[in-house]
């Protein structure tokens, strides 16, 4: 009985809370915000500092994320407009340990994964859907002994990405 419990509480997990979760941001940045607010909410924090500010990119190291720390903030704008950041954090201890740690807590904030292997490692995604339309997405990558976080905006990275490509494309 108790496995046909836990079975219907994932199933509800995986498919109706998905629908209702949202994903505004990443941390108290909204998405589609300019860069001086990323700039400057990413100041506050303690031990964080700008590495490189370009156009469509504001890189960071140093800092904390979910208690763990952090070797680079990668935040990605397109159309001046926050759509992603990438959060690679520091590997001390094993991988596979802080991998665990840091998919239980996704799963207890948000609701179980999709999990693939891509081209670099395991791909661990939690989609955020409003109807049939992909709208935010997380995915974790896991390539031993690297763990990255990305938090994006699908819309928006998804053009930039496609924009991205034609430019790369021009030269041939």
């Amino acid at each position: 009985m108790v496995k046909y419990i836990l079975s219907f509480l994932i199933l509800i997990n995986s498919f109706i809370l998905p629908q209702n979760v949202k994903l505004d941001g990443f941390l108290d940045i909204k998405w589609r915000s300019s860069k001086k607010i990323v700039e400057d909410y990413m100041k506050k924090l303690e031990g964080v500092y700008t590495l490189k500010n370009s156009n469509d990119e504001i890189r960071f190291s140093g800092g904390k994320f979910g208690g763990y720390k952090v070797s680079e903030w990668v935040f990605e704008f397109y159309n001046k407009k926050f759509c992603a950041v990438t959060v690679n954090f520091v590997t001390l201890k094993n991988h596979k340990v802080l991998y665990n740690e840091i998919f239980d807590k996704l799963m207890g904030k948000y609701f179980a994964p999709k999990e693939s292997f891509g081209k670099n490692g395991i791909n661990t995604d939690w989609d955020f859907y409003n109807g049939d339309k992909l709208v935010y997405l997380i995915r974790m990558i896991t390539s031993a002994p690297d763990i990255s976080l990305i938090y994006c905006d699908w819309e928006l990275l998804y053009k930039k990405r496609t924009k991205e490509k034609e430019n790369a494309n021009k030269d041939f």
